[in-house]
């Protein structure tokens, strides 16, 4: 921009400098061919010099406006395509720039999620930590009549109370031997009724599993099926398989269990140990490709 600049005061310069030598042309012309009458009072005389100096320099300044018209264009045209050319290298600045942003936003967002999933993970382990089932709460107290085998509850006391994920453990033995004696009744309904008995003790554990599957999958990540499996690692079989019958509960059914097929949750699930029942009223995907036969 700056260069056009003094091409066009350059230009001016030699524009006013020819102007300057035409003066200089006329007036030695008027002294030239009339220069016995000296500076003429006469108006013929000027008259005759007016049509010869018209008929001399009019084609003349004409191509001169012709030539200065030319270079304004050519200027103006060379202005036009620097600031096109300044303008592209800002549109890209700005675009690098906005690129820049995003790349910083969208790091700044993995790292959040990041710091909260891994927290929710702590949270996780320790909530499992804390589990406890003791010898009166292993009693199914609220089971009626028809679900006891030989007139026994189905989970007796065994003098024992159990920790962490051996609850879990203990409660999958406790849910497993009751389907046994359900007298027809449906898979989801026995377990609605097992969760009311122990909902106080996995009631928070099962809410954290799904906050954190919902974390996972309302955030706005990449690769969301490496942090599902990160947090999978965590579980037991017994944890994942009583999360299959827990996910078929009133409880669960409507927006847990579609998280648990979407993410695989349950790959890797022994089909042995788990009712066919049970592995049909999920979506295949739930499974992955690897459920063991």
């Amino acid at each position: 921009m700056q260069e056009n600049k003094n091409n066009f005061l350059k230009f001016l310069k030699l524009y006013i400098g020819i102007a300057i030598f035409i003066y200089i042309v006329v007036v030695g012309m008027y002294f030239f061919n009339f220069k016995e009458y000296g500076l003429s009072p006469n108006q013929g005389v000027w008259g005759t010099f007016g049509d010869f100096v018209g008929g001399t320099l009019n084609p003349i300044f004409a191509m001169m406006s012709f030539i200065a018209l030319l270079s304004t264009i050519k200027l103006q045209s060379e202005e036009l395509a620097l600031t096109r050319e300044e303008l592209e290298k800002s549109s890209k600045a700005l675009m690098e720039q906005s690129d820049s942003f995003k790349i910083q936003n969208d790091s700044i967002k993995q790292q959040n999620f990041e710091n909260t999933f891994f927290k929710m993970i702590d949270l996780h382990n320790q909530i499992v930590n804390n589990l406890v089932l003791t010898q009166k709460q292993a009693v199914y107290s609220s089971v009626p009549q028809k679900y006891k085998i030989n007139n026994i509850n189905v989970n007796l006391i065994d003098n024992k109370d159990y920790l962490s994920k051996k609850v879990i453990a203990r409660l999958l033995e406790i849910f497993t031997v009751f389907c046994k004696s359900r007298y027809g009744r449906q898979i989801d309904e026995l377990y609605n009724n097992f969760h009311n008995e122990y909902q106080e003790i996995i009631g928070h554990y099962y809410g954290n599993i799904y906050q954190i599957l919902k974390l996972i999958d309302t955030s706005n990540i990449e690769d969301k099926k490496r942090y599902s499996s990160l947090y999978r690692a965590q579980f037991s079989v017994a944890e994942i398989e009583l999360l299959a019958y827990h996910c078929l509960s009133k409880v669960a059914v409507e927006k847990f269990k579609p998280l648990i097929e979407k993410y695989q949750f349950l790959e890797h699930i022994d089909k042995k140990t788990v009712l066919d029942e049970v592995i049909n009223l999920y979506d295949k995907n739930a499974f992955g490709e690897k459920i063991v036969s």
